[in-house]
């Protein structure tokens, strides 16, 4: 709808909407513009998107709050003053929102402004000129892997379906949306690799370790998905459920790919080689796991007597 219209018609429907506080067709605009003039364009991701939506809803929320509505509400929007985008942010912050939470809210406002103003709706963007959260915590020391016998303890009290979901984090080093979405068509034994369509749509072979080659293996199929859980977080209520019998605290399923990264930098102190199997755009994400495998060492020379 977005794309034929002119640029009057597109700031007309976008006013109107504000004025309406019709969100639908808000967040319509702004998932148009991020699927056109977005850096990941067509291939967004619906995670995103649905993060996105929510913040928007979000914000509106807090301003009706404050009680604007109907053309108030537009005007403050549409013609946002220099402050609004940091106190809205800030109030995120005085209600408890992590720093990389509130980081995150203030990406997504910032594309929704960038959609109204693309449409003639919005005199400036609040939320580009707003600061971001700084976060004194070390993203290493926030998101801990799993430990070596955490895991071990998960695949002991595993079922195969279990297993497989635990070792395609674990030695795949596969997001969970990764491993939801892989199916069997895309798994070659033979040559041990799996084709994995991962962050931004992106296509690419993962090589098969040995235990998932085994249990992929032993539940092996035609065609199909490979796990049966068919949303993220179905399969991450599955691992917690699995997390409570085995007695392990649950981190999350994106610790599974962490204890991955951490695991193979131990073993081969070679980041270039954990960059390649956990597919990161660039080394400085990688270099979270040196520094998990360095703690380790720690810990085991200061245990010496």
């Amino acid at each position: 709808m977005w794309a034929v219209l002119s640029k009057d018609e597109r700031r007309g429907r976008a006013l109107e909407a504000l004025r309406k506080g019709d969100l639908r067709t808000l967040l319509d605009l702004m998932e148009h513009h991020l699927r056109t003039w977005g850096r990941a364009g067509a291939k967004a991701s619906p995670n995103t998107l649905r993060s996105y939506r929510s913040a928007v809803r979000g914000f509106f929320a807090w301003l009706q709050g404050m009680g604007l509505e109907g053309e108030a509400l537009a005007q403050a929007v549409a013609s946002p003053s220099e402050d609004l985008g940091a106190a809205y942010l800030r109030h995120l912050e005085e209600e408890g929102l992590k720093p990389a939470s509130v980081n995150q809210r203030r990406a997504a406002l910032r594309a929704f402004y960038e959609a109204l103003r693309w449409a003639g709706a919005a005199e400036r963007n609040p939320f580009s000129e707003a600061p971001t959260r700084r976060d004194p915590v070390p993203k290493w020391e926030k998101r801990r892997p799993y430990e070596e016998k955490e895991v071990a303890r998960l695949l002991e009290a595993a079922t195969l379906e279990e297993r497989l979901l635990v070792l395609l984090g674990a030695q795949g080093g596969l997001r969970v949306s990764e491993a939801v979405g892989l199916r069997w068509e895309n798994v070659d034994l033979e040559a041990r690799r799996m084709r994995v369509v991962g962050k931004g749509r992106k296509e690419a072979s993962v090589l098969i370790p040995g235990g998932l080659a085994r249990a992929l293996e032993e539940a092996r199929k035609e065609e199909g998905p490979v796990l049966p859980w068919r949303s993220d977080d179905a399969a991450r209520r599955a691992l917690k459920r699995l997390c409570q019998r085995a007695g392990v605290p649950y981190r999350g399923y994106h610790a599974l790919r962490h204890y991955c990264g951490t695991h193979l930098y131990r073993s081969t102190r070679d980041i270039q080689t954990v960059a390649r199997h956990l597919r990161h755009s660039g080394i400085a994400t990688t270099t979270i796991y040196a520094k998990w495998g360095e703690e380790e060492a720690k810990r085991v020379l200061e245990a010496w007597g």
